[in-house]
Formats: C-alpha cells, sequence, structure tokens
C-alpha cells in the first residue's frame, strides 16, 4: 500500500502521512506489516500544549502491526 495524501487529525494529532507498507494478515495469527510511514506537518496537542512533531516515523519490520518501531521528536518552542 502507498500513502499518498492521507491526513491524519485524531487524539490530539495532526499532520499528512507518507510511506508505504505492505500488511499479511496470516489465519490463526499475528497480522504483520513491512515498510513505515512518516508524519510531516506534525502537531500534537498533549494536555493544552502544541507540540511541534519534527519528526514522526513508524517502522513495521514484519512483526505484528499493532508494535511498529518509533521515531519521533516532539518539541513546544518557549516565545521570545
Amino acid at each position: 500500500m502507498i500513502c499518498k495524501n492521507i491526513s491524519i487529525d485524531s487524539n490530539g494529532l495532526k499532520g499528512k502521512l507518507t510511506g508505504t507498507f505492505a500488511i499479511r494478515d496470516v489465519p490463526g495469527g499475528a497480522t504483520t506489516a513491512q515498510g513505515s510511514l512518516a508524519l510531516s506537518n506534525g502537531t500534537y496537542d498533549f494536555r493544552g500544549q502544541k507540540l511541534t512533531v519534527e519528526r514522526g516515523v513508524l517502522n513495521f519490520n514484519g512483526g505484528p502491526v499493532d508494535n511498529p518501531n518509533l521515531n519521533v521528536r516532539a518539541v513546544r518552542y518557549i516565545g521570545t
């Protein structure tokens, strides 16, 4: 699956998703995924604090789809 022009706005997280991944459903086994998704133009509203997502990547390495590797950096800039 190729992700293009997909926006997310859920639970305080907003941004655009891009990437490529494949999902495999094994009967009687775990659903697995291979590939990665990246978040661009991301923001996260956490308890009233607006964070800028500088890096947001989910890597799926063939394991369970509900357990990706995360590479995330979210920061809050304090006024100048």
